[in-house]
This record gives C-alpha cells, structure tokens and sequence, in this order.
C-alpha cells in the first residue's frame, strides 16, 4: 500500500509511536517517515510555511492537507479508516473514545512524566559526573 502521507517528527519524540504510528498501523495505513533534525527542519523556511510554528510531529497528506498536533494527527488517521472503530461507531462510542483518550493522555501520561523525570535522571550515569 502507499503511504497516505508523510510524518515529520523527532526520533525520540514519545508520543510518535503509541499515537501516531499505531493508529496507522491499526488501520492498516502507512505513513512515510521523514528525517528530521531538530531546530534544523523544523525552523526551514519551507517547514513553517507549511506548519506556521514550525510545531512537530507534522504531517501531510498527498494532496497537500497539512496537521501538526500530536491530538490531531492520529484523529485524522483513524477517520481515513471508519471500519478500525478507533474512533467509535457513532456519536456516544465517539465521545467515549475521547473521553479516554483524553483521560490517558493527562491523567496517567502526565503523571508518569512526573515520575519518570524526577526519577529517572538520578540513574543515569551522567548525573554522577560533576
């Protein structure tokens, strides 16, 4: 299958994979991933006139449709593919699907981030140096 488009984001970027990359997955969707390099790519003349923050992930559709968002993508991606029920089927399996979305993304996802970066840099090995 060709890809429907192609997605610009930053290889460590956390929310690329479970978001993104698995809503085209699911519905059996391909994306082309570009390279990118951070504050090279993104503050391109040609990037921000395209995606007026220079904001990533970043996406483009084949017939030039532009997103940015880490929210808006994957909604769009799932709608491509109504049959996935990513989405729901109908207006209540609609709106329970993003209440739960939206309760991952800043009940749990932020919580963990907390922890993960109060936590996580004490292991590191370079917060040992001084």
């Amino acid at each position: 299958m060709a890809p429907i488009g192609k997605l610009y984001c930053h290889p460590l970027q956390a929310q690329t994979k479970p978001y993104i990359l698995s809503a085209a997955a699911i519905t059996g969707l391909e994306m082309e991933l570009l390279p990118f390099k951070y504050n090279i790519t993104n503050k391109s003349l040609d990037f921000v006139k395209k995606y007026l923050l220079g904001n990533v992930p970043a996406f483009q559709d084949k017939e030039g449709f532009t997103l940015f968002k880490v929210a808006a993508i994957p909604r769009y991606v799932s709608s491509l593919e109504l049959e996935s029920g990513l989405l729901g089927r109908g207006a209540k399996e609609a709106s329970l699907a993003g209440q739960w979305v939206h309760f991952a993304k800043f009940k749990i996802q932020t919580t963990a981030n907390i922890i993960y970066a109060g936590a996580v840099p004490k292991y590191l090995p370079i917060s040992n140096r001084r």
